[in-house]
C-alpha cells in the first residue's frame, strides 16, 4: 500500500509539472507568433508607399496590372486593392459601388516588378461609371501565423 501511495505522489507531481510546462510553452510560442506578426506589420507599413501599380486593369470579374517592388525588402504576401466606381454627372461624382481585391501568393524581390491577376469580387460596371483603385494594404503575414488574432484584427 506504501507503494503505491509513493507512485500516486510521483505521478501527481509529474502531472503538475506537465501542465505547468505546457501552460508555458504555449505562452512562450504566443509571444513568438506576436513578435513576429507585429514586425511582418511594421514592415508592410514601411513598404507600401514604395510599391507602385501600374497597367491595373478591369475586366469583367478580373483585375490586373503590374507592380513595381522600389523598398529595401522583398515582398512575399498579399496585396489589397480598394476598387471604386462612381457614377459621374458633370463635376459631382457618387461612389455606387466599393469593393476589395485580394492579389495572394507574391514574390517580388526588392527593385522588381511582377505582373499579377485576380478573379476576386464583381464590381459594378457601366459606360458612364469611372473606376478608382488604391493599393491599401500590404500583408506579409503567414495566414498559419492567425496574426489578426495578435493583432487586434
Amino acid at each position: 500500500m506504501e507503494l503505491f501511495k509513493k507512485i500516486g505522489i510521483v505521478v501527481g507531481v509529474l502531472l503538475v509539472i506537465v501542465v505547468i510546462g505546457s501552460y508555458w510553452l504555449k505562452d512562450y510560442q504566443d509571444s513568438f507568433k506576436k513578435e513576429r506578426c507585429v514586425e511582418a506589420e511594421r514592415k508592410a507599413n514601411r513598404m507600401l508607399p514604395l510599391v507602385k501599380v501600374s497597367n491595373f486593369r478591369l475586366e469583367d470579374r478580373n483585375v490586373s496590372g503590374r507592380l513595381f517592388n522600389g523598398s529595401d525588402f522583398d515582398l512575399s504576401g498579399t496585396a489589397v486593392f480598394e476598387l471604386t466606381a462612381e457614377d459621374c454627372t458633370g463635376e459631382q461624382c457618387i461612389v455606387i459601388d466599393r469593393e476589395f481585391y485580394r492579389v495572394e501568393h507574391l514574390r517580388i524581390p526588392r527593385g522588381e516588378a511582377r505582373v499579377f491577376k485576380s478573379k476576386y469580387g464583381k464590381i459594378h460596371q457601366g459606360r458612364e461609371i469611372k473606376y478608382a483603385y488604391q493599393l491599401i494594404e500590404i500583408d506579409l503575414t503567414h495566414y498559419a501565423w492567425n496574426c489578426g488574432y495578435y493583432l487586434g484584427k
